[in-house]
């Protein structure tokens, strides 16, 4: 099959600079072809109408070859600092030594077919920007011509560095539009910026009839630019001077050395030239390569489809679903089942990826030929096309985690365990292991396991989609920048706004891990014997056929027979299915009829927190400690240490919190922002628990710890409603040290509060108030009506946004000029408060304590925060438990401390706690959020208010101390209303448990030691 015949094209003329040159330059890049190749030809007329002499060159650019993190190689200031609290400092090479090795072949036939025509092809090293300033050195001023790539920011950086770097020594850069699109810029009806949301839209609006049925279009459709014709020689050119630097013959031609040159290890080569897998033969590659397998595939010939029962077709995120629509005996030219399918159909993208053949050349020939498979090439090349406009379209958008969409998420990062196991094939479920290891190995996978596994990384282990898009982009040999971020970010469910929910990627979670089972079990029916796992995973060969895909759930037996132990020979799986892994006893049996009775879910999300909290009141009940004070301090003092130990294993040895913080730990530990705020959020409560250990009858207090542990405890008790991001019921644990401490430290806290306040003297609210203050004079109804006024309005506006079809909550500016203005609505009470006579340092506690009630109020409201905490964690903080727990424990007691200032454990624990943590954690984040002033506003006079306070309020202590007679006096003042006292008995077994935990062998010892501690209590014996 010949090429098509082709008209020439008149090259776009934009972004070009003329001056006076003394050489033409053509800049191969994506385009390692000579057919339908707008630079090659541009060149060729150049150097001719101008008489000068034309050199031809290709620049291995080490930006994209070296190890790097994730991120812009071409702009290399420093990474925000919300990117490195996020954790997104993964790291890999942007190219492996296996397409290094690849595109070495296709330099090699590129270069043939030059000399064929009588020119050269010059291959150099280094920074392209760097490289043309040698040459320009060398030969003088440089009219150098390339083909813009505006799909990657990182290679429009380099065009602009390029051009800067010629301008000086007065040369210049011309860029001209392409043959990776299917489509001319020219030739689209529509700005770039404004292309349609949808890719059938796009088809629509570039006149395809219908794109998923038939490669018609309309009498107004946007022309396909025939190809190019490809240069005939020998060129009448003159040709100039070999340049310096340029690769020898010698090296281009061997793999080692090349490979060596390019960087790559000695381990790396050795590892590369030993798999047989990926890339092509010395002379079998590139361009030549490309048109023969294109050839051979167009003679093809139109087969019906056959039935097969094993065949299962797979749509959405798995695969394609217009298999479900083919039927028997009828020609498919989609060639549906294809992608839901093993086998690859031309076999042509990582020819494609790097311009061996341009899609309007397949395109052409096709159409004159009137293939029977033409429509299902269109279909694919216009997704091609998709995905190149999106990528245009959302530049650096494309890259980010928030996607396109700006949809926040709250994902492991590339560090954790699971992320590191995906990628080398390693996480226990058969099937996953079996195309990551093809990936590593051979450089492809087909359309579905990609998807597949992608998946699998983003919703079943929630890890960065970003980590998995910077692994394909390392070693697929077909790697294409706009096709694999954007089908990466619709995996991810980031690549749109999907009707403006920002949190619309999170209902694609998978916790009962659907999707995959359902691509596990389509697999396993089109291939029964399990030949595609018995080759990649080898230590499952032996495996029972029953037991492939899930070989965990073998018996004993079973795995000494296969020779895989899991754990040992074959690792343990990071998810399970519990679809699959049902207890068969009798008493699952009758649980799982009792699970069955209607309304029973519902009884047990709503009766299950107060069910337990009567048990434990029970057992304190009848051990007779139930009203002692001295035990409520203990059990405080109990979960003060398990702060303390929290926020000790964070730091040093984090494997501890995956058995003693089990509903939360394990994400904590993965994700560094969220560690470091679960680190500040355990010692902080340590100190506003530790007050009320001091106090345990003092209302405010009790309130106090009560905020702090109620929320998270809710959380883990109920999932469904507060945290999503949390795992399943954390009683699962029999040693979690939360589940036999901080639940029924939280039971003890309501039962003293409830008793406390039912023993008030209560006629009227001014006797409600004293709870918090003792107010001197009447109550200033204005002053509270002022800082009541916005929270009311704020409950106002939603109901009015629900019943009367105003502006909806998600349209709400996602920065932080929307917080700052709903907390600047209290201004007047704050001005009133001063008017009135309160102190600065007073109506600072008031400040704080509205704004840290205020995005509660707001969440539950207007359904959404922007919080400083919300931009450097990308995620939305309503979802993380700890974030609304700490936040309304700070009001609570800042607005306790400003009805009652002269409280001095209030004061001890802000000058001693709560202001350091709080000053550390604004600096932390600053510069982790956005930048707006709306924002950062209020960060900056939080550090004022705490610098105020902090002088004010240690004056004032200073003050008081000399006033009760010293510091001993002042110790026995704070310490008056402390029931803690300690008998013998109490004593030795406190010691030993100390001694226990000392010696302890491992973290699940030491948490079993930890969670004896409570009901010891609980007993008296502690």
């Amino acid at each position: 099959m010949e090429r098509p015949q082709a008209t020439m094209e008149s090259p776009s003329k934009r972004q070009r600079t003329r001056v006076p040159a003394s050489q033409v330059v053509g800049w191969f890049r994506n385009d390692l072809r000579l057919s339908d190749n707008p630079m090659l030809d541009e060149v060729f007329q150049q150097a001719k109408a101008q008489k000068l002499p034309s050199t031809l060159v290709y620049i291995l650019d080490p930006r994209f070859y070296d190890q790097s993190e994730y991120g812009r190689v071409t702009n290399q200031a420093r990474p925000g600092k919300s990117a490195m609290l996020r954790g997104d400092g993964f790291s890999s090479r942007k190219c492996n030594g296996r397409r290094a090795r690849f595109y070495l072949n296709v330099l090699r036939d590129l270069q043939r077919g030059l000399r064929e025509l009588g020119t050269e092809l010059w291959i150099f090293y280094g920074k392209p920007e760097e490289v043309f300033a040698e040459l320009s050195s060398q030969y003088g001023a440089l009219d150098v011509i390339c083909l813009r790539e505006p799909v990657s920011p990182e290679w429009t950086d380099v065009e602009n560095y390029v051009s800067a770097a010629l301008q000086k020594t007065g040369g210049s850069l011309t860029t001209l539009w392409g043959a990776m699109s299917l489509y001319h810029e020219e030739d689209v009806p529509f700005k770039f910026k404004e292309a349609p949301g949808s890719y059938s839209g796009l088809a629509k609006a570039l006149g395809w009839c219908d794109i998923w049925t038939s490669a018609e279009g309309y009498w107004w459709k946007a022309p396909i630019r025939k190809p190019i014709s490809a240069p005939v020689g020998p060129l009448a050119l003159e040709k100039a001077a070999a340049p310096k630097g340029a690769w020898t013959e010698e090296l281009l031609n061997s793999d080692r050395d090349a490979l060596k040159a390019l960087g790559f290890s000695t381990d790396e080569i050795q590892e590369t030239l030993r798999l047989p897998h990926g890339g092509s033969r010395k002379g079998k590659g590139g361009e030549t390569a490309a048109w023969l397998r294109f050839n051979t595939w167009l003679e093809i010939p139109a087969e019906p489809v056959k039935a097969d029962p094993n065949f299962q077709s797979l749509g959405g995120s798995y695969g394609a679903a217009g298999a479900k629509f083919v039927k028997e005996g009828e020609v498919d030219p989609f060639q549906w089942r294809n992608l839901s399918t093993s086998a690859g159909w031309m076999a042509l993208s990582k020819y494609m990826a790097c311009g061996c053949i341009s899609p309007r050349e397949m395109y052409h020939t096709m159409l004159e030929r009137n293939h029977w498979a033409l429509p299902g090439a269109v279909h694919r090349f216009m997704w091609r096309e998709w995905h190149r406009i999106n990528a245009i379209k959302y530049q650096c958008r494309l890259f980010r985690m928030q996607g396109p969409g700006g949809q926040y998420q709250f994902p492991r990062t590339g560090n954790s365990e699971a992320a590191l196991r995906w990628k080398a094939g390693q996480t226990g479920v058969p099937y996953i292991d079996a195309i990551m290891r093809e990936l590593n190995q051979t450089g492809w996978i087909p359309y579905h396991k990609r998807k597949t596994v992608a998946c699998f990384l983003c919703h079943d282990l929630l890890v960065d989609w970003r980590f998995g898009g910077f692994h394909f982009e390392e070693v697929l040999l077909d790697y294409d920048v706009a096709m694999n971020y954007g089908n990466w970010t619709f995996c991810a469910r980031v690549d749109k706004s999907y009707g403006g929910d920002r949190y619309a990627a999170q209902a694609y979670r998978d916790p009962e891990h659907y999707g995959v089972l359902q691509s596990i079990q389509a697999h396993a029916a089109s291939d029964p014997d399990g030949l595609y796992i018995r080759q990649w995973v080898p230590e499952l060969r032996q495996v029972p056929r029953d037991c492939l895909h899930f070989p965990w759930m073998m018996t004993s037996d079973e795995r000494q027979a296969a020779s895989c132990i899991i754990g040992k020979d074959y690792p343990e799986p990071l998810v399970r299915f519990p679809q699959l892994e049902t207890d068969k006893g009798s008493l699952a049996r009758v649980w799982a009829h009792v699970e069955s009775v209607p309304g029973f879910k519902t009884l047990e999300k709503l009766g299950k927190f107060p069910a337990v909290g009567l048990c434990f009141l029970l057992i304190v009940y009848i051990t007779g400690f139930i009203n002692n004070p001295n035990n409520l301090a203990k059990q405080l003092c109990i979960v003060c240490s398990h702060n303390i130990a929290i926020g000790y294993l964070f730091d040093r040895t984090p494997e501890g919190i995956y058995v003693g913080f089990p509903h939360f730990g394990p994400l904590s530990v993965d994700i560094p922002v969220l560690r470091t705020l679960a680190r500040f959020w355990s010692y902080e409560m340590v100190a506003i628990r530790f007050a009320t250990a001091l106090r345990p009858m003092f209302i405010p207090g009790l309130f106090a710890s009560f905020m702090s542990l109620i929320i998270p405890q809710a959380a883990v008790f109920a999932p469904w409603q507060l945290g999503s991001v949390l795992s399943s019921d954390y009683f699962k644990n029999p040693i979690s040290f939360a589940s036999v401490n901080g639940f029924p430290a939280l039971i003890w806290l309501i039962w003293f509060l409830t008793r406390q306040l039912t023993a008030l003297p209560v006629t009227n609210i001014r006797d409600m108030v004293t709870v918090w203050a003792d107010p001197v004079g009447n109550i200033d109804i204005l002053a509270v009506t002022l800082g009541v006024l916005p929270f009311v309005c704020t409950l106002l506006y939603a109901i009015a946004c629900s019943r009367m079809y105003w502006t909806p909550p998600a349209k709400l500016p996602g920065n932080g000029r929307t917080f700052f203005g709903l907390m600047a609505a209290f201004a007047p009470c704050y001005l009133y408060l001063f008017y009135s006579g309160w102190e600065l340092v007073d109506i600072h506690k008031v400040v704080w304590a509205c704004a840290s009630l205020m995005p509660i109020w707001w969440v539950n409201c207007l359904g959404g925060i922007d919080l400083w905490i919300e931009e450097p964690l990308g995620y939305p903080a309503r979802e993380i438990a700890f974030t609304p727990t700490w936040i309304v424990s700070h009001g609570v007691f800042f607005l306790q401390w400003a009805l009652e200032p002269q409280d001095y454990i209030n004061r001890l624990v802000f000058l001693t706690y709560m202001c350091p943590q709080m000053v550390w954690l604004n600096f932390y984040f600053r510069k982790a959020c956005c930048q707006d002033w709306g924002t950062q506003l209020p960060i900056y006079y939080s550090y004022f208010m705490h610098a105020h306070m902090t002088l004010v309020e240690s004056y004032k202590f200073l003050l008081d101390i000399q006033k009760v007679g010293g510091v001993s006096e002042m110790t026995q003042i704070v310490f008056k209303d402390c029931p803690l006292h300690f008998t013998p008995l109490q004593l030795a077994v406190l010691s030993i448990i100390c001694a226990s935990l000392y010696f302890s062998p491992s973290a699940k010892h030491s948490w079993a030691l930890y969670s004896l501690c409570g009901p010891l209590n609980w007993c008296g014996l502690l």
